[in-house]
């Protein structure tokens, strides 16, 4: 008889967590995703009020016109402008390209670390981030290498 009255309150617990479960998280998620809101809305009249430089716009449209698409020829991760041409990084195959504007691969290397994302083009130097050695490298090409020789 105890045994009984222990799996009933047993059942009755479980029942009352599925219950809990099924009709709590949600309602806790829209609460969730209220307050969210009210932050945002919060930070966004800050940031109105703070800042003089400071203008809503409705669509990025409103500030820039697409002139031309490039098709990447791979996941694009990081881009930087050089020379007439773009680099681009992928984390996909962990590689470095060079491309043209129609987005014809020139030359590609892999990358030091496995992770490639921001790039940077300044002075004959390529840098790119890597997020998941948290370090940044300095890519010299065989041109920059000469000059560094003599």
């Amino acid at each position: 008889m105890k045994t009984k009255k222990v799996m009933w309150i047993f059942g009755c617990f479980v029942l009352l967590l599925f219950a809990m479960n099924v009709w709590a998280a949600p309602v806790l998620d829209i609460h969730k995703t209220i307050q969210l809101q009210r932050e945002k809305d919060i930070a966004d009249k800050i940031l109105q009020n703070s800042n003089p430089l400071y203008q809503e716009t409705t669509e990025a449209s409103d500030a820039f016109s697409i002139v031309q698409t490039i098709t990447a020829p791979v996941t694009t991760t990081g881009l930087a402008w050089a020379n007439g041409n773009l680099w681009v990084s992928s984390n996909d195959n962990d590689a470095i390209y060079y491309i043209d504007t129609t987005g014809k691969i020139i030359t590609s290397f892999r990358s030091i670390g496995t992770g490639p994302m921001g790039l940077s083009f300044d002075k004959g130097y390529l840098y790119n981030v890597d997020f998941l050695a948290d370090k940044v490298y300095k890519n010299c090409n065989h041109q920059c290498q000469e000059q560094h020789r003599r």
